[in-house]
């Protein structure tokens, strides 16, 4: 079995050698201090806080400026240009020049890397707030050096040349923008002047309006032209039908009312001849006109019978102004058809037009800058120019929408909205005016045979009242004539009613010649009108859609000018209120002590050194022989050690 040592041999181990645990840890601490003292080059520590803001003026298209957060940098972003070559390179200069300078530092060895060392970033860390607060990197720079004075002066030009880039990079790339858009700005006021030029030319060298004004009075010349030749054909089919009545109705007389009839011989003549002859024995005649009378009576109360049945039943006035408000309808259905296809014509056109435009323009206007320009990105292919060297020449591009792009797709989207609702108008037009035109003729043909059977009617009447009047007066005049012998009675008898009708008939050929002279005359005009319309219209749509295209190009071109002159008056206002996002917000001062604390690595060199010492006696003890306790230990007596 294994012998076990207590806690009091361990004791009296300790206590036996005790001048080997005191020894190394005296040898170190002197060491130490020496190495401290004399050896070891003293380090002093200072340290710049900085700070970057968020929030900065910048121009809005409004009556005022206000105030909007905009994105800061990075933690990463500071460091890598806090510690970019050329930001170290201008602090070892500044370090260099000074009297105070360490020897170690103007070695030609000492460059801009064993410089970094240092040099060190340390970001404070982020304090919790409410979710709309934006947070404000705070940083410290410190510097380690030799000398106390340097260490400030190192710290101090550190601060400065980071602010300086941290302030400088937003506003280079402020500066980029403006020249980009500057170059923009230039092309679209050239454009303009190119686009006023040409509609200032077509202004000038176009009849548009002329031919608008003339286009204007001749189809409103062709509107009345045309009501004109309906109320010609109208009444000309009018005088027409009274034409071939009145002949009816003069075969009629001259069957109703005999040429000639003479009663002496019992036979009937008939002639062209106006009067009529009636001859013979006064009773005989008498008798002859008495019978003619009441056949006559009789007759005319029959017409008369069949012209109230007529009028009971009439509806040529309900049909009549049917027919005059279809043929207005239809009028001004023609009107509109034909103003509106010009309408068509003119928003088509400027609708392929736009669609046309809008094809060649570019939904986003691409800001484009080398990547370069960009004194961070460039800090940062400086400071790792192996792994970064692929960046330079590639450029860095931003997009902003195209203000001309959206006139024209609004443009493009009122146009079409217009046609289809000229389209779906015409179109109902056109339904409407074959609607009607199908149920005129109808209407048409139910008036006229109304018409025809009421003037076949009320002629009749007319005729029998004319005859039963005349025969009545006749009858009256024979009452008072006496027979004055055996010489026959011979009486001019006057055909009135057909004299009436023969004159009629007459007065309506002449009347139905000037018609037809005035529809010639008529549809001649309105001929030569539509062609001059025609012409006028090709003429007005053509300049319309040329005026409509170079009003459009002006209107984008004058938009244009107008956003992009207020994105580059926006810019430059930015760039004159921008003020410095990085700022030092605790300058660096020289250090009244060293920053490699001496009393430390003494402390450590002692710890060291007794602990060392510990580790002595047992190794002292381990490699010496055994020994033999011969007296108790809990006896008191002084233990007596003996070789084996």
């Amino acid at each position: 079995m294994e012998e076990e040592i207590s806690l009091r041999e361990i004791y009296l181990i300790l206590k036996k050698h005790a001048r080997w645990i005191v020894a190394p840890a005296i040898l170190f601490t002197v060491l130490a201090a020496i190495y401290v003292f004399f050896l070891v080059a003293p380090e002093f520590t200072s340290e710049a806080t900085l700070t970057v803001q968020s929030t900065q003026i910048q121009a809005k298209s409004s009556d005022q400026l206000q105030t909007q957060t905009v994105q800061g940098f990075s933690n990463s972003q500071i460091t890598t240009i806090a510690t970019s070559r050329p930001v170290l390179e201008q602090v070892l200069k500044t370090a260099q020049a000074d009297k105070d300078v360490p020897g170690a530092w103007l070695k030609e060895n000492f460059d801009a890397e064993q410089f970094g060392k240092k040099l060190k970033v340390n970001f404070a860390a982020a304090t919790p707030g409410s979710p709309d607060q934006v947070s404000v990197p705070i940083f410290t720079l410190t510097a380690n050096a030799p000398n106390a004075a340097i260490s400030a002066v190192v710290a101090n030009t550190w601060a400065n040349q980071t602010v300086t880039r941290l302030n400088q990079l937003p506003k280079d790339r402020l500066e980029s923008t403006i020249t980009t858009i500057q170059g923009q700005l230039d092309r679209a006021e050239k454009n303009l002047a190119t686009t006023e030029q040409a509609f200032q030319t077509f202004s000038t060298s176009s009849t548009l309006v002329q031919d608008q004004a003339e286009l204007t009075a001749s189809t409103d010349e062709r509107t009345k032209l045309t009501d004109e030749l309906a109320q010609a054909i109208q009444a000309l089919d009018e005088i027409k039908a009274q034409l071939k009545t009145q002949n009816e109705n003069l075969q009629n007389a001259e069957a109703v009312i005999p040429q000639n009839n003479n009663s002496t011989n019992g036979n009937t003549n008939s002639s062209n001849n106006s009067i009529t002859s009636m001859s013979g024995d006064l009773e005989t005649v008498r008798a002859n006109l008495s019978a003619q009378t009441q056949t006559a009576r009789q007759k005319y109360f029959e017409t008369s019978n069949a012209v109230q049945a007529f009028e009971a039943n009439n509806t040529i006035p309900i049909l009549q102004g049917r027919v005059d408000s279809i043929v207005a309808r239809l009028n001004v259905i023609s009107t509109k058809l034909q103003s509106s296809q010009t309408e068509l014509n003119v928003a088509q056109s400027r609708l392929t037009d736009t669609k046309a435009q809008l094809a060649k323009q570019p939904q986003l206007l691409n800001l484009s800058r080398e990547i370069t320009s960009d004194p961070a990105i460039m800090a940062t292919i400086t400071a790792n120019q192996s792994e970064l060297k692929s960046l330079i020449g590639l450029k860095l591009q931003n997009q902003e929408l195209n203000p001309a792009f959206q006139d024209l797709l609004q443009s493009s989207i009122e146009l079409q909205l217009t046609v289809n609702n000229i389209t779906n108008e015409n179109t109902a037009f056109i339904k409407e005016k074959a609607s009607l035109e199908k149920f005129l003729p109808t209407l048409q043909s139910q008036l006229a045979t109304l018409n025809q059977k009421k003037s076949r009617v009320t002629l009749e009447a007319d005729i029998a009242q004319t005859v039963y009047t005349s025969l009545q007066n006749r009858l009256a005049q024979l009452s008072g004539i006496r027979n004055t012998g055996s010489k026959p009675l011979t009486l001019d008898n006057p055909n009135i009613e057909y004299q009436r009708l023969r004159s009629s008939v007459s007065d309506l050929s002449v009347l139905e010649a000037r018609q037809n002279a005035t529809f010639t005359a008529l549809n001649a005009r309105a001929t030569q009108l539509d062609n001059r319309i025609v012409l006028l219209r090709g003429r007005v749509a053509k300049a319309a859609v040329e005026n409509s295209r170079l009003s459009d190009r002006l209107s984008l071109a004058q938009q244009e000018f107008k956003a992009l002159t207020q994105k580059l008056t926006d810019l430059k206002i930015e760039q004159a209120s921008s003020g410095n996002l990085a700022q030092v917000l605790v300058p660096a001062f020289a250090p009244t002590r060293k920053s490699n604390s001496v009393l430390v690595v003494v402390a450590i060199a002692a710890v060291v050194g007794l602990l060392l010492g510990l580790v002595i006696p047992f190794l002292i003890e381990g490699i010496k022989e055994p020994v033999l306790i011969e007296q108790d230990v809990t006896s008191g007596a002084k233990p007596q050690v003996k070789s084996i």
